[in-house]
């Protein structure tokens, strides 16, 4: 691959992404299984001359920084540096924020996805990501693909990480299926949701999270009769 120059994306150079909502650790696929929502973060982003500029709205747009440390720049910054690119240039970002923050809905994970499909979509036609590229930067800056892999494709998505790369199997969801999403009024840190994980299980309760867990990924996509028994969780939900 050609070594990549600021001065390859030129001033007024523009693209505009949507990236939808998420819920992920479905039932008993957790860190594993997630499900694209029908509402969506939208970004613009617009080369220009110097500096960085700012206009954000919506979801938490008062709480961001306004400066290189925001979650979209930074991975902007890791999808420019996959292709090559390891400087951030100067560029406009205009964001109105549907999602919410902190209350499970991926936020966080449609933010980094945004900003690589931004970077991406600012190069040469040449040098742009893959989708499985994004995914691979997305979920490295994420730490897990489960809510990554549908913000990038949409529908149910199955993944897993081998050999310090990460997968996804993409099923469409059964037409019988209507997310329904109910949004608390109180934020809830990933790393505290996190912390309260049990470190261990018994097995007869992990025999019992993995029949589910391949109970859902029918269910979702052909059986939705099935739900409430594919989605008894031993993990995170007992």
């Amino acid at each position: 691959m050609s070594s990549l120059h600021i001065s390859d994306i030129p001033v007024g150079a523009s693209v505009k992404v949507r990236v939808p909502a998420t819920s992920a650790n479905l039932g008993p696929g957790y860190d594993s299984m997630g499900l694209g929502l029908g509402f969506y973060d939208e970004l613009v982003v617009e080369r220009i001359e110097s500096g960085l500029e700012f206009e954000l709205s919506g979801e938490g747009s008062a709480d961001v920084p306004r400066d290189e440390s925001h979650l979209v720049l930074q991975a902007m910054k890791a999808g420019f540096a996959a292709a090559g690119l390891d400087e951030l240039p100067p560029v406009k970002l205009i964001a109105d924020n549907k999602i919410p923050h902190s209350r499970g809905m991926g936020s966080s994970a449609s933010a980094i996805v945004a900003g690589v499909a931004a970077a991406s979509g600012l190069l040469p036609e040449e040098h742009r990501l893959s989708r499985e590229q994004m995914l691979q930067v997305a979920s490295d800056m994420e730490g897990h693909p489960d809510n990554v892999a549908p913000a990038i494709y949409g529908n149910l998505s199955v993944s897993w990480g081998e050999m310090g790369n990460w997968k996804t199997l993409i099923i469409p969801v059964h037409p019988d299926v209507h997310p329904v999403v109910a949004v608390p009024d109180y934020e809830v840190s990933t790393k505290l949701a996190r912390s309260l994980i049990p470190e261990e299980m018994p097995h007869v309760e992990a025999v019992a999270n993995s029949a589910r867990a391949a109970l859902l990924v029918r269910t979702l996509s052909d059986a939705p009769e099935y739900l409430m028994d594919a989605t008894v969780d031993y993990l995170h939900q007992g």
